[in-house]
C-alpha cells in the first residue's frame, strides 16, 4: 500500500513537470533527474501520544454558619496607646562690677520627661540636671553640677524601676588650681 501511495505520489509530480513552462533545459534536467532516484524521503512517520488525565478532585467541607466567626474577627484587647514627652531648659546671668569688687553667677538646668502607656502596661523617664557657677570677688570659682534620673515600668508581669543620681562640688582658686569638696 505505502509503495503504491509513493509510486502514485511520483506519477503525478512527473506529469506535473512535464506540463510545466520551463524557461532552462539545465533546471529541466535537474527535475528530471531527481524525479528518476525517486523523491527525497521513503516515508514520513508522526509519532504523537495523546494523555487523558482525570482532574484532582477538591475536598468539599461543610461551611461554617457565619455568626459562629462573628466574634472570632476581633483580638481579645484592642491595640491602644498614647505617650506624652516633654522637655524645658533655661539658663540665667548675673553680674556685678564695681570699682572695688567683681561678682558673677550663672545657672543652667533642663528637664525631660516622658510618659508611655499600651495594652501590656505602662513606662515612664524623668530626668533634669543642672549646673552652677559662681565667680567669687577674690578671683576664684565655686561650681556646682547636679543630675537626677528615674525609671518605671510595668510591662505585665514584669516591673523594674532606677533611680540615679549624681552632684559635684568643686572650688577653683584664684592662682587656676582646682579643688573638689568633699561633703
Amino acid at each position: 500500500m505505502k509503495i503504491l501511495v509513493v509510486l502514485l505520489g511520483s506519477l503525478i509530480c512527473l506529469v506535473f513537470v512535464n506540463t510545466l513552462p520551463m524557461k532552462d533545459e539545465k533546471t529541466l534536467r535537474n527535475l528530471k533527474a531527481s524525479l528518476e532516484y525517486g523523491p527525497a524521503f521513503d516515508e514520513i512517520i508522526v509519532n504523537s501520544s495523546l494523555n487523558v488525565r482525570n482532574k484532582n478532585k477538591t475536598r468539599i467541607a461543610r461551611a461554617q454558619p457565619t455568626h459562629h466567626n462573628m466574634f472570632n474577627n476581633f483580638p481579645p484587647f484592642p491595640n491602644f496607646g498614647g505617650g506624652a514627652a516633654a522637655g524645658s531648659a533655661q539658663s540665667q546671668a548675673f553680674n556685678a562690677f564695681g570699682p572695688t569688687t567683681n561678682f558673677g553667677a550663672s545657672a543652667t538646668g533642663a528637664q525631660t520627661q516622658a510618659f508611655n502607656f499600651g495594652p501590656k502596661g505602662i513606662t515612664g523617664t524623668a530626668g533634669i540636671s543642672g549646673t552652677q557657677q559662681y565667680n567669687l570677688p577674690n578671683g576664684g570659682s565655686f561650681n556646682v553640677d547636679f543630675s537626677e534620673a528615674f525609671s518605671a515600668a510595668s510591662q505585665a508581669a514584669s516591673k523594674s524601676t532606677a533611680n540615679g543620681n549624681a552632684v559635684s562640688l568643686t572650688y577653683k582658686g584664684p592662682d587656676g588650681k582646682i579643688m573638689p569638696i568633699k561633703g
